[in-house]
Formats: C-alpha cells, sequence, structure tokens
C-alpha cells in the first residue's frame, strides 16, 4: 500500500475495537482509528502547504468552513471524520498523495507528478 492513492477510510469492528479499514488501488489494511484519523490530521497543514493553498481556499474547495480547517491542522480530536474525508478529498483533488506509514518509518504527503 506504499505510495498508493487512499480511496477510502471505513470503520469497521475486529474483535470488538474500532478499526480503520484502509482501502488503496492495491489493496487494503486495518489500522487503529484514532492513530489513522490524528495521523491523517497532523499531515493535512503539510499538504496545504505543498498545494500553495490558503487555509481559506482549502476550505471553499472542501466545503467546510476555515474554522474547520484551523481545528484538523490542530489535530483537534472533536472534528468529525466527515470533516476530515472532505479535507482529505480536496487535498487529494490538488495532487497530493498521503502516504501510510510502515515498520520502517511514520506517514508522510507527497504531491504527484
Amino acid at each position: 500500500m506504499i505510495g498508493h492513492r487512499l480511496v477510502e477510510i471505513k470503520l469497521v469492528y475486529e474483535s470488538c475495537f474500532p478499526v480503520a479499514l484502509l482501502t488503496t488501488g492495491e489493496g487494503f489494511g486495518l489500522a487503529p482509528v484514532m492513530d489513522t484519523i490524528l495521523s491523517l490530521m497532523k499531515l493535512m497543514r503539510a499538504a496545504r502547504t505543498l498545494t500553495g493553498a490558503s487555509q481559506d481556499e482549502l476550505a471553499q474547495e472542501a466545503g467546510v468552513s476555515r474554522q474547520i480547517i484551523v481545528r484538523i491542522e490542530a489535530a483537534d480530536e472533536t472534528v468529525t471524520v466527515d470533516a476530515v474525508e472532505k479535507v482529505r478529498a480536496a487535498l487529494e483533488r490538488k495532487a497530493v498523495i498521503f502516504i501510510p506509514s510502515t515498520a520502517e518509518r511514520g506517514p508522510g504527503v507527497a504531491l504527484s507528478k
């Protein structure tokens, strides 16, 4: 799944614990929900910076308020998953690729060519 576009994050349950089912063009994997969402939120400022977009521009593109962007970039745990997903989708429309973590390194972001 390294370097492949994240297609979907879906909440599923494994042994009564919520986990995120991460689907890419190459397959899927499971990750703890809070780790996954918080990791994604922590990357979003870097992703926005890579695109050159302001918080206002990204908010408009994503269909959320600028305050939601501020809260996401601060990794505010009270932001809804739906809002995070809208911002993630807007960033991906701007050619951002979210790179999942591996055993050797943490998650990252890049711009597609």
